[in-house]
């Protein structure tokens, strides 16, 4: 009786098993996890390269600095707009700027504490 060999599931970044999941040529396990921040995963993710330790410092600055634009509505909507169509820049623009004359588009911890204190608008 014949037996079919495990699956194994490639991606341009990693692979998986049933016994190991590799990322960047490393395991996961072994050798990223605990050894590896998240800015420095990220940064290797986008560069295919491990950045230097005044990079990873600079990349998690710009992080910081971008949060507070990171997760609202026309932000998102923006990002999305150019990842879908990154020769498109005005349209990506267009996305996030129409959105921002909607009563929607508050800092969400300013909603969620006049939601839950009770407030109204």
């Amino acid at each position: 009786m014949m037996t079919e060999p495990a699956p194994k599931f490639p991606t341009s970044l990693g692979t998986s098993d049933a016994d190991h999941i590799g990322l960047l040529g490393r395991g996961v396990a072994h050798d990223l996890m605990g050894q590896v921040g998240f800015g420095e995963l990220a940064f290797w993710l986008v560069a295919l390269r491990r950045p230097t330790p005044s990079k990873v410092r600079v990349f998690e600055a710009v992080l910081v600095a971008l949060a507070d634009h990171g997760f609202t509505p026309t932000a998102i909507a923006a990002r999305l707009t150019y990842l879908s169509a990154p020769d498109s820049l005005q349209g990506a623009l267009a996305a996030g700027l129409l959105g921002g004359g909607s009563p929607n588009h508050q800092d969400p911890g300013l909603h969620q504490q006049r939601h839950f204190s009770g407030a109204t608008r």
